[in-house]
């Protein structure tokens, strides 16, 4: 008894090589003893997952489609059947339309909130103000302060209060807005560190020098300043 195969035809063949390839691709290994391995990054390999999730879910969702709109089409002759490569078509189509539609709310609910929503990882959100609303401006205290201060330490023969906590201390309201070096004199040619803000203004503090001046230091530069004294 002799067995005959055909031949097979090169319409058969292609996707037989095809799905050979696709196994022997997917049953790889890791590449040992020192071998030369050519891999994705960490970032490039979380895209490539991503893109190939959502891939995955268009592909599944327009076979959903297909048959839930096949499955009416029994109950309404009039509405035609839709084959697999229709139904992804139609499952695009709908896609950039809710794109569109989506898009159109993000853009009506800018122009309505200008400037009231900040970018959170894929989404927004809305900014957080209240630091901004309760802020004080320090500028006004900062200047009535120095004032104050410079007025204590010509009556002292240039020496600076020991505490913000004297009468004339207590009108400037700096007491809870500022930290205060005691011990320090009136220094016009070398001027240090005499009181800064605690709260930035902008990134920066507020300082007061021992010359009187008023300016703004970075956090870094105060660290600075009390670390070298």
């Amino acid at each position: 008894m002799v067995l005959y195969c055909p031949p097979l035809s090169s319409n058969h063949t292609l996707p037989m090589m095809r799905l050979a390839f696709l196994t022997f691709f997917l049953l790889c290994g890791v590449a040992r003893a020192g071998m030369t391995v050519i891999t994705l990054t960490d970032v490039a390999e979380m895209r490539l997952q991503s893109l190939s999730f959502f891939i995955a879910s268009y592909l599944l969702m327009a076979l959903f489609v297909k048959w839930l709109w096949n499955y009416l089409a029994k109950s309404f002759e009039k509405i035609p059947h839709l084959k697999y490569r229709q139904a992804l078509a139609l499952a695009l189509v709908s896609g950039l339309f809710l794109y569109v539609i989506l898009t159109m709310i993000s853009g009506a609910r800018e122009l309505l909130t200008p400037g009231a929503w900040q970018k959170n990882g894929y989404g927004y959100k809305l900014k957080d103000t209240s630091k901004e609303l309760h802020q004080v401006d320090l500028f006004p205290i900062a200047f009535e302060l120095r004032d104050s201060l410079m007025e204590s330490a010509k009556r002292h023969d240039g020496a600076f209060p020991a505490s913000l906590f004297t009468d004339a201390m207590l009108l400037t309201n700096a007491q809870s807005n500022f930290s205060y070096r005691a011990g320090l004199s009136i220094n016009t040619s070398t001027p240090t560190l005499l009181a800064y803000a605690s709260e930035p203004q902008n990134s920066n503090h507020i300082v007061i020098l021992t010359d009187g001046t008023v300016t703004l230091w970075p956090t870094t530069k105060i660290q600075e300043a009390l670390f070298r004294e």
